[in-house]
């Protein structure tokens, strides 16, 4: 029954853990509203009257979404689901405020082809003021039917780099580069913008201004706010899927902003890098506990659930260089416990773990990795969690045992009746037959030296100190 209730606890502690696990997570990325899709006051909608019903009907909608975060397959499938429902609801257009320094190639096509297949027109707005369209950004942009730009925004630097920021080298480099440009070549010429200028934004990492975006045709408005993007592109004519033209009424328009779905928070968020990276870290250090201290539960269930998470729900593409390399990491910290290295185990632990989380999301198709900031405290986390988990395992095995038979060994007893050479004695609360080779009184004090059965061996105290 004791066992029964030690476990129920366990189970409800790693529930308690794992709730806890989440919280952290989702404060390094916050839930906030983004649960559904709902109306909110917005910078065109403000006002002191109240809307009627029959009002509503006849004012023109237009959805927006805020997209401040990397392109990933998670955020591209918000900005696909987003296209699908104003297509769906037939709105004046959908306008997506951009804010984003690059993300997955990948990612960014699902993203273009959902635009280019859209009935509604897709306005991309590089705001707010401060906002960028960095790398993967500036192909979304190239895709939108109308681009527009706030003051103080800029756009461009969408050359293809490795995961860690590098550059590609080699074959694959000019391979991944003319793949880019040729797309970027082929919407940007379809949309009547400035070819020549996305073709250096990819070779040659070029980025300008919103002022000079505009006067070299590769944007079409000059935008303060929302209120004053649809103000001007009021009455625009857009052509879109299948050649349809389609003019604009956005002015005065009534909006609505789409929000992420839960799933579509909870898997962005684990499939940012940084939140992906600790996930894998309290895994491996979880599953590492269970394995050093086996029938604890908690730290085995917390980490097989931050191991499936990683692996399962990851959307990320991962580089399994990296991931063997914090696995050959922990492998080093661990033979540092029972290897005498002098260090150089813990060092090259602690390397291999650097480089793993450097790599591990470093694909020729990915422009994102993990941040400094959370790189260097997990691996100082982990090499101290692994060293002290080793230091106390160590220590145990080491450690004279304190409970059956062995645990005996060398305790102190008094002898009850003489031992010539047997007698009794008594031990832990209990009377014990003993028998010594050396004679001992009643009384006497004697240290245990094997136990067989329902006897002891035992020496009498005082002669072991005169020897």
């Amino acid at each position: 029954m004791m066992q029964k209730h030690k476990n129920k606890n366990n189970i409800l502690t790693a529930i308690w853990l794992s709730a806890i696990i989440v919280g952290i997570i989702f404060s390094i990325h916050p839930l906030g509203a983004a649960t559904g899709d709902r109306q909110k006051l917005s910078p065109a909608s403000t006002g002191t009257s109240v809307t009627s019903t029959a009002e509503m009907k006849t004012t023109p909608l237009v959805y927006y979404i805020n997209v401040q975060m990397v392109i990933t397959p998670a955020t591209a499938d918000f900005i696909v689901e987003s296209v699908r429902r104003a297509n769906r609801d037939n709105v004046q257009c959908l306008v997506v405020l951009l804010d984003t320094p690059g993300g997955l190639l990948e990612a960014t096509r699902d993203i273009v082809q959902s635009f280019f297949s859209s009935d509604v027109p897709i306005v991309v707005f590089v705001a707010p003021s401060g906002a960028r369209a960095g790398s993967a950004g500036v192909f979304i942009a190239m895709a939108s039917h109308i681009a527009a730009m706030a003051p103080g925004t800029n756009i461009g630097a969408a050359h293809p780099v490795g995961g860690s920021g590098e550059d590609i080298q080699g074959d694959m480099r000019k391979k991944v580069e003319n793949d880019a440009v040729a797309q970027i070549k082929s919407w940007a010429a379809q949309r009547g913008r400035n070819v020549e200028w996305v073709e250096r934004a990819v070779r040659e990492s070029e980025s300008i201004t919103d002022k000079d975006a505009l006067d070299k045709g590769v944007v079409e408005i000059s935008a303060v706010d929302l209120t004053d993007l649809l103000n001007k592109i009021n009455n625009r004519e857009v052509i879109v899927a299948g050649g349809k033209k389609v003019i604009l009424h956005t002015a005065g328009a009534r909006t609505i902003e789409l929000e992420r779905s839960l799933k579509q928070v909870i898997v962005g968020t684990i499939s940012e890098p940084n939140v992906a990276y600790i996930l894998l870290l309290i895994g491996i250090l979880g599953l590492f506990l269970e394995y050093v201290h086996p029938g604890t539960l908690v730290p085995g269930i917390i980490g097989g659930i931050c191991v499936i998470l990683f692996f399962v729900v990851q959307s990320m593409p991962i580089n399994y260089v990296g991931v063997a390399l914090i696995i050959l990491a922990v492998g080093f910290f661990v033979a540092e416990i029972f290897v005498t290295s002098f260090g150089l185990l813990t060092i090259a632990g602690i390397t291999c773990f650097i480089i793993g989380a450097t790599l591990l999301f470093d694909t020729p198709t990915s422009t994102v990795s993990v941040s400094w900031s959370v790189i260097i405290p997990g691996v100082a986390v982990m090499a101290i969690a692994f060293l002290l988990a080793g230091f106390l395992v160590l220590k145990t095995q080491l450690a004279k045992p304190i409970s059956g038979k062995e645990g005996l060994v060398g305790e102190i007893a008094e002898a009850q009746t003489d031992i010539a050479p047997t007698g009794s004695v008594f031990f832990h609360g209990e009377f014990w037959t003993a028998h010594s080779d050396k004679p001992v009184k009643a009384g006497d004090k004697v240290k245990v030296l094997k136990v067989e059965h329902m006897k002891i061996e035992v020496e009498p105290v005082e002669e072991e100190k005169e020897g």
